[in-house]
């Protein structure tokens, strides 16, 4: 048994990164649909096909404020993968890796391999990073922006080298093409650039501030195509419905940042579980108490979170889980002491630390309701509402799908839907807009002429259903009859499919 032992653990030491590669693709890539499409997503993936396949959609994310990179990369996916939502989920996947080699290189860089292995088993089990990594949304590729930034001022840091603050404009740019969040990074990272020039002696401090131009030259280079569009400036003070603006800053709402401070830590017991926050702390304390070249890591993930808390409106999951993979390699500190302590005891005391993640984590693969009203007892962050009660909430859609898959078999068929974004409108577009059969269209009495309210019936070519949101119909109800209702699990919601009335009687508006 002895002989096993040592032959695996040779083995797992050899090929530790191969193995979490392997386990963390295991977590992400099984039963990855099994959440329903949610409204962010159907929106972002039906952009990026209409961005890589339709003139002039290119920047057509800029009208929601919304910078155009990942939407590109989500149309090209779509050309690999032919189911939207799959192609888009594992994109996010791609970026979760990237986080995931990412956290595993800067805590072998700053510590130890023991270390870097604990960090990233840390990121893979917890519940908040596997949620998001499976999602077609910004959050993971954010994530990985940010490791990765880290990854690369901290070489800019110790070396001082040209090609670390290139990568570091390169990658921060990229970000901020993803999502405008990305410009934290960017922040703190010349803060604290600019600390060590400022503490630097002469010729030090001029090679770093060539260093820190270089940094922000690449990055406007980069990013110049995307501020070059009318639509970025136009839809610039968007952000300030999620965004406190500088003359509200200044105001000083305390209680605006208490509630998010206070929001941060719930953030974070609740998705990393008791034990591991504890740990959390310790391993801050034993930071702080370490070595110099350690403590950039606290300042950095510190940085983050602060200008996070001060600058969000109000704090929820999704702007606050791209700050926190670096908040593994914290908690991890802790953690290997135990391991380097008691040895066997110490594995087993990190097995029970991380044993509730992995069971939250383990019903959000394979029962995603019980996962969140699990969670839903313990915090209101949960995000119940947005993905099983609201109208956010993709469930239903399946269904809708497969009965106009079913009824389009043998003959081509309208459906339309709102002047709208998000489910059901953008999901329509996203799974039908390359079909054979079904022809997905905007049906909504803001668009068509306003004289269709004088006639009775309409008469289209084709047949025609419609998709609507809680049955609203955009006050066309007359004209339809309603054939199927798709409710979410809460039983209030629902997708509704109506069909153009048949043999309807009275004055006929033809649609051509």
């Amino acid at each position: 048994m002895g002989k096993i032992y040592a032959i695996l653990a040779r083995y797992f030491k050899k090929h530790r990164l191969i193995i979490l590669v392997f386990i963390y693709l295991t977590t992400r890539l099984i039963k990855i649909n099994i959440l329903p499409i949610f409204n962010d997503e159907a929106i972002w993936i039906d952009w990026g096909y209409r961005a890589v396949n339709l003139k002039g959609f290119l920047f057509y994310s800029l009208l929601d404020a919304k910078p155009p990179l990942l939407m590109w990369i989500f149309g090209l996916a779509q050309k690999v993968i032919s189911d939207p939502l799959t192609s888009g989920r594992v994109v996010s996947v791609i970026f979760g890796l990237l986080t995931l080699i990412g956290v595993y290189k800067i805590s072998q860089k700053l510590f130890t391999n023991n270390f870097a292995v604990i960090s990233s088993i840390l990121y893979i089990v917890n519940p908040l990073f596997l949620f998001f990594d499976r999602q077609a949304l910004m959050e993971s590729a954010i994530s990985s922006v940010g490791v990765w930034s880290f990854y690369f001022l901290n070489r800019l840091l110790k070396t001082r080298s040209k090609k670390s603050a290139f990568l570091l404009g390169l990658i921060l740019a990229l970000g901020y093409f993803i999502k405008s969040n990305a410009l934290i990074f960017l922040l703190v990272a010349l803060v604290l650039v600019a600390y060590q020039v400022v503490r630097s002696g002469r010729k030090k401090a001029l090679k770093q501030i060539d260093n820190l131009l270089i940094t922000l030259g690449v990055f406007l280079l980069t990013v110049f195509p995307l501020i070059m569009q009318q639509g970025f400036w136009t839809s610039l003070p968007q952000n300030s419905k999620y965004a406190l603006t500088f003359p509200e800053i200044i105001r000083f709402p305390i209680n605006s940042w208490l509630i998010n401070t206070l929001y941060f830590f719930e953030i974070l017991l609740v998705y990393s579980n008791p034990l591991i926050f504890i740990s959390f702390f310790i391993s801050i304390y034993l930071l702080l108490k370490s070595k110099e070249k350690t403590k950039i890591l606290f300042y950095y993930f510190l940085g983050c979170v602060l200008i996070v808390i001060f600058i969000a409106r109000l704090i929820n999951v999704r702007y606050l889980v791209s700050f926190l993979p670096l908040s593994t390699i914290l908690t991890a500190l802790f953690l290997e002491n135990l391991y380097l302590k008691f040895k066997a005891w110490g594995v087993i005391m990190i097995v029970l630390s991380i044993l509730p993640s992995l069971i939250i984590s383990y019903l959000l693969i394979a029962d995603p309701l019980t996962y969140f009203n699990i969670l839903n007892k313990f915090t209101n962050h949960s995000q119940k509402n947005g993905y099983v009660a609201n109208w956010t909430s993709g469930y239903g859609f399946e269904e809708v799908r497969e009965f106009l898959e079913k009824t389009a078999k043998d003959k081509k068929i309208i459906v339309g839907v709102r002047a709208d974004a998000g489910i059901p409108e953008n999901a329509v577009f996203a799974f039908f807009l390359k079909s054979q059969n079904i022809i997905p269209s905007v049906f909504d009495s803001q668009t068509l002429p306003k004289e269709i309210f004088e006639y009775d019936c309409l008469a289209i070519d084709l047949p025609f259903y419609f998709v609507s949101r809680d049955g609203h119909l955009t006050n066309l109800n007359k004209f339809f009859d309603e054939v199927k209702r798709f409710y979410k699990p809460e039983g209030e919601r629902f997708i509704g499919i109506h069909k153009l009335k048949e043999n309807c009687q009275g004055k006929i508006f033809e649609i051509k």
